[in-house]
């Protein structure tokens, strides 16, 4: 497997890229690449981002299980490559693979392993030059679109087919990897979980799930598994089985994990299942809720609507305290709600409230921006904002009216019946709110169908449930150790039972 001229580019990404993984982690990674992979003896290894060598030496602890000593620097130096565009880490790696072969096998020659790490981009390498990995394995950088030059965004919206929206590097590095896989071979990464859900990954889901098969997702409970990183890792293992696929829409096993003291991965055992459908959609890992009664429906069956709270794009300018909110006009004012107001069954006083520069019609439709000139309270406390109202985004790039807010207003939202649960949360709790507040950004908001088959009281109910909320509580993605978001594409799916929970065999006696 040769990795000859490899193009050294995007010094950007590795300055706002590099995250190197704990011993831990990375020995969970290859444990989970290795659960139905070829022998790693046998394999030809490829880390395409491998930093200071964590995965590399570990790869050869791998070998060293499975071969004699005297075997295992021929396989290393045959079977095991890394690259890298930090041509100094590229250095350390060489030593730390060198170091670790030497401590089993005694001295090696000075030319040992010395082109098996080289500096380049992966991203730029073409797919067919090297034959293939076997096993490609790592952690590849996660560079935000928005740290990324216009040239470096174009190149890769042109070279890669899941390039789209607000990519990220790590995402590219996916379809990259995979590119370079022989057939038969397979992939594990660990990545931000958001490539799961965000809908800037659309095209990467819909491009693993038609061309690829998904053998795992492991999922964290913890988002500072990484030292000084915030963010919530997974780990994906992909088999690329080229004319052997899985059904379409097939389901993969996911668990979710945290760590011990020593970092080290441990599970309560549970499997949950992912769908993964070739559209795109997201792949949220459920557990099949097991009501009593053989029916369960989609949550999205029982509203007409999910969404998060009203963003205003300045909130100390429209959301006002008691002493304020006097001196606006009343009919423009609304009492809002928190996602920390939300308890189960009710909802806390937040002593705030809104300016909401429409008018509506009776029935709480046809919105319509005022002209301040009529309403002289709300004019007097918006102008003393102007200058930072109209640097928001939805005025500068949008071209809405510099006192209108961020959110499209299509009614009067505070009006309407709602079932209300905090976006943020330990445990998701809900609360029916007959039509009295306005819901904030920190809050999800349904509003039930008047056809659906039980009622609001009853759904909010039924999702209160110490056993639903636990399930809805382990599908949602971590927002942060202990917390989870609970997102609408999570929500419409979840399968809410239309029946009562039976009594327990011992209440029944």
């Amino acid at each position: 497997m040769a990795l000859a001229e490899i193009p050294k580019k995007r010094a950007s990404a590795n300055a706002g890229g590099v995250v190197y993984t704990p011993r831990p982690l990375t020995a969970f990674v290859v444990d989970r690449l290795l659960s139905g992979a070829r022998a790693p003896t046998e394999a030809r290894w490829l880390d395409p981002a491998c930093g200071d060598g964590v995965f590399l030496v570990e790869i050869v602890q791998r070998i060293a299980c499975r071969a004699r000593l005297a075997q295992v620097p021929d396989a290393v130096e045959k079977r095991v490559f890394g690259i890298d565009i930090d041509e100094a880490a590229c250095r350390r790696a060489r030593r730390a693979v060198v170091n670790a072969v030497e401590n089993l096998c005694g001295p090696q020659d000075g030319d040992f392993f010395v082109t098996n790490v080289r500096v380049g981009d992966f991203l730029e390498l073409d797919p067919g030059a090297d034959g293939g990995a076997d096993l490609v394995v790592g952690n590849p950088p996660y560079v935000s679109a928005l740290n990324l030059s216009q040239e470096e965004r174009a190149r890769y919206l042109r070279r890669f087919q899941t390039a789209w929206g607000r990519l990220d590097l790590y995402a590219l590095f996916i379809e990259q990897g995979l590119r370079h896989l022989a057939d038969g071979g397979s992939l594990a990464y660990i990545t931000p979980d958001k490539w799961l859900l965000a809908d800037s990954s659309r095209r990467l889901r819909s491009f693993v799930a038609q061309e690829f098969r998904v053998r795992s997702i492991d999922r964290f409970d913890r988002h500072d598994l990484f030292p000084r990183v915030a963010t919530v890792p997974c780990v994906t293992v992909i088999d690329a089985q080229r004319g052997r696929l899985a059904p379409l829409g097939a389901s993969i096993p996911c668990r979710w994990w945290d760590v011990d003291g020593s970092g080290q991965p441990i599970t309560d055992g549970a499997v949950y299942r992912v769908k993964a459908g070739v559209d795109g959609q997201p792949w949220v890992a459920a557990a099949p809720v097991r009501p009593s009664s053989p029916t369960a429906r989609p949550l999205g069956d029982f509203v007409e609507r999910i969404s998060v709270g009203m963003a205003t794009g300045l909130n100390r300018c429209f959301i006002l305290d008691a002493k304020q909110a006097v001196h606006i006009e009343p009919e423009l004012l609304r009492p809002v709600v928190r996602g920390r107001d939300v308890l189960a069954e009710e909802l806390a006083q937040s002593g705030r409230w809104m300016l909401v520069p429409y008018l509506f019609a009776a029935d709480g439709s046809s919105p319509e921006l005022i002209d301040l000139a009529q309403f002289p309270g709300a004019q007097e406390h918006l102008e003393r904002h102007r200058e930072a109202l109209e640097q928001r985004h939805c005025v500068r790039v949008w071209g809405k009216a510099w006192h209108d807010l961020h959110d499209p207003v299509t009614c009067d939202l505070a009006r309407r019946r709602k079932i209300l649960l905090p976006d943020v949360a330990r445990e998701p709790r809900f609360a029916l709110e007959p039509g009295r507040v306005l819901p904030l950004h920190s809050a999800y908001y349904m509003l039930p169908r008047a056809d659906a088959p039980i009622s609001a009281e009853h759904l909010t109910s039924v999702l209160n449930r110490p056993d639903i909320a636990e399930e809805l509580r382990r599908r949602a993605p971590t927002a942060k150790s202990g917390y989870r978001r609970f997102r609408a594409q999570v929500l419409r799916e979840f399968l809410v039972p239309l029946g009562r929970p039976e009594p327990a065999a011992s209440d029944a006696a």
